[in-house]
């Protein structure tokens, strides 16, 4: 069991630091972009009109939250792994393309930000695996 969850540590590191990271930035986001009222969120159609309002600097934010997302999971999955694998932090950056892709089909996202962010998630959980092994090839 010890063995099984060794393995597996990695991975559910990488994902979980990943996803509340990204879940923390977008609180954050929020209270500088305001979304549509807990009432209107159940409401297709406020959101989407919401979503379109949304102005092009608030798009770029959320794309810079997917990149620190990104590194921050491939960063700890590495970590855990404790450089014995860069599966973890690809496993991580296939996940958050994976759920990227749900969500920025789920509802309107601007085509270039649509393309951005799902070419983002990999290379930046990768370059966080990177990040982990010369972090620690220095001690």
């Amino acid at each position: 069991m010890a063995e099984m969850l060794r393995r597996i540590w990695p991975y559910l590191a990488g994902m979980g630091t990943a996803f509340i990271c990204i879940l923390v930035l977008e609180m954050v986001l929020s209270f500088i972009v305001p979304m549509p009222s807990s009432a209107a969120m159940n409401d297709p159609a406020a959101i989407d009109r919401a979503a379109r309002a949304m102005p092009t600097a608030a798009y770029a934010a959320l794309l810079v939250i997917y990149i620190i997302g990104s590194f921050a999971g491939g960063l700890t999955a590495a970590l855990a792994a404790d450089g014995r694998s860069i599966t973890p932090s690809i496993v991580t950056g296939c996940a958050l393309t994976i759920a990227g892709a749900a969500n920025v089909f789920a509802m309107y996202h601007p085509a270039w930000f649509r393309v951005t962010s799902l070419v983002t998630y990999l290379p930046l959980s990768y370059l966080g695996c990177l990040a982990a092994r010369g972090r620690r090839a220095r001690h």
